[in-house]
C-alpha cells in the first residue's frame, strides 16, 4: 500500500470488476474501527518485571469530505500503527478535537460547513491545540493556498494525488519520528 496513490483505489476496482463505491463498503466493513469517543485498549509492554509500561499509539485526526479519500488514508495510518479518528468537514473535526487529544491532524483544505483553513486558525488560537501539527492536503495546488495555509497554521502540505509514501513521510516528520 506505501506506493497506492488516491488511483489506486479505481485501479482496484476495475480489475476486481467491482464498483469503487461496492469496493469500499468492503474495506470499511473489514476494518473494525470503533467509535472515536469509545474507550480503545492501550498496548501494554513489559519492561522485565511483572509492571507493565502503557505504550500508546499516536493519535491522528483525518478531516476529508470525500469518502474514498478519506478511507485509503484511515487505512495506511492504521497500517502503519496509528490510532486514526476520521471527520467528514470541519465542523465534525472541531467536535472531535474538542473530546480527543490528538498528535496531529491531517486536514483537507476545501471541505463543507467549515474549512480546512478555518480548522487550521482555530487548532492555532486554542491554547490547548495550538502546537499541534497540521498536514495539509488538498487538490488545489496553487502558490495562493500553499501561502494561505501556511497562514493559516498548517506546518506542511502535500498536494493529490500523492504516493502513500510521501503520506508515511510527512506524518512521520510531523511526529518527529523520521530519523
Amino acid at each position: 500500500m506505501e506506493d497506492l496513490t488516491f488511483l489506486a483505489l479505481e485501479e482496484a476496482a476495475e480489475i476486481l470488476r467491482v464498483p469503487k463505491r461496492i469496493l469500499i463498503r468492503r474495506i470499511i466493513e473489514q476494518r473494525k474501527v470503533p467509535a472515536a469517543n469509545s474507550s480503545q485498549p492501550t498496548l501494554t509492554k513489559s519492561n522485565g518485571g511483572d509492571s507493565k509500561t502503557a505504550i500508546s499509539k499516536p493519535k491522528i485526526l483525518v478531516v476529508e469530505d470525500h469518502p474514498d479519500s478519506r478511507v485509503i488514508m484511515v487505512l495506511a495510518l492504521e497500517r502503519w500503527g496509528y490510532e486514526v479518528v476520521e471527520a467528514r468537514d470541519g465542523k465534525e473535526a472541531m467536535a472531535q478535537i474538542e473530546s480527543v487529544n490528538f498528535d496531529l491532524a491531517v486536514v483537507d483544505i476545501a471541505m463543507p460547513f467549515k474549512s480546512g483553513l478555518d480548522v487550521a486558525r482555530s487548532l492555532r488560537t486554542n491554547p490547548g491545540t495550538k502546537d499541534i501539527p497540521i498536514l495539509a492536503v488538498t487538490a488545489l495546488d496553487t502558490a495562493k493556498i500553499r501561502k494561505t495555509s501556511k497562514e493559516a497554521g498548517f506546518n506542511d502540505f502535500l498536494s493529490k494525488p500523492f504516493l502513500m509514501a510521501d503520506l508515511k513521510w510527512k506524518v512521520e516528520t510531523l511526529l518527529g519520528q523520521r530519523k
